[in-house]
């Protein structure tokens, strides 16, 4: 499974195309939407287990060599990033966030998404190039986090993506934990957005 091409929200920032087998760094034309490409980069295949092991065991000095070579993906689409906010290791993560922020998986999937999946706030700002980045069901991560019913991550991120259609999100899902539905209601009236 690979990922596909990335959309961001901001006209102003890079936008990455990861392929099956290689990956290259791209990014958007302003005035035409069409991509140009910059650089290739080499990405990992599910056979080079050795590299993902430094993920795995947040191994900093063999992070930081790997990736001065690599964007890293691995098997389901998974990127070193990704693999940060799954396991939670920051460190990881943040030398990850530098070469990796704004990859997706094919159905859409980010690292900060994931970072909310697995309640790991700590990443979430680290992680602000892909505030607003949508899955391939159109939701954000502050989506996810009323999905999940995550006050803290919705506190997080509501500054922050409250472009989102968050409300038709809450109100769907108040019933299902009407105290997450309060506490979310009676933030969202003190923050200006």
């Amino acid at each position: 499974m690979g990922c596909g091409l990335i959309t961001g929200p901001r006209e102003d920032e890079d936008h990455y195309k990861v392929g099956d087998d290689d990956a290259q760094e791209i990014i958007l034309n302003q005035q035409h939407q069409e991509p140009k490409v910059i650089k290739p980069i080499k990405a990992l295949k599910p056979e080079d287990q050795e590299k993902y092991l430094f993920i795995m065991n947040n191994d900093i000095p063999q992070i930081q060599e790997l990736l001065k070579e690599y964007a890293c993906k691995y098997y389901q689409g998974y990127t070193g990033l990704m693999l940060c906010a799954q396991n939670k290791t920051l460190d990881s993560l943040i030398l990850f966030a530098q070469h990796e922020q704004c990859l997706q998986q094919s159905d859409g999937m980010t690292a900060l998404m994931i970072a909310v999946k697995n309640k790991f706030i700590d990443a979430i700002p680290h992680l602000k190039k892909e505030y607003n980045l949508t899955d391939d069901e159109n939701r954000t991560a502050l989506i996810w986090s009323i999905l999940l019913q995550d006050i803290d991550s919705f506190k997080m991120l509501f500054e922050h993506e409250v472009i989102c259609d968050w409300k038709t999100y809450l109100e769907k899902y108040k019933d299902k934990n009407p105290q997450f539905y309060q506490l979310a209601q009676e933030y969202a009236s003190k923050v200006k957005y």
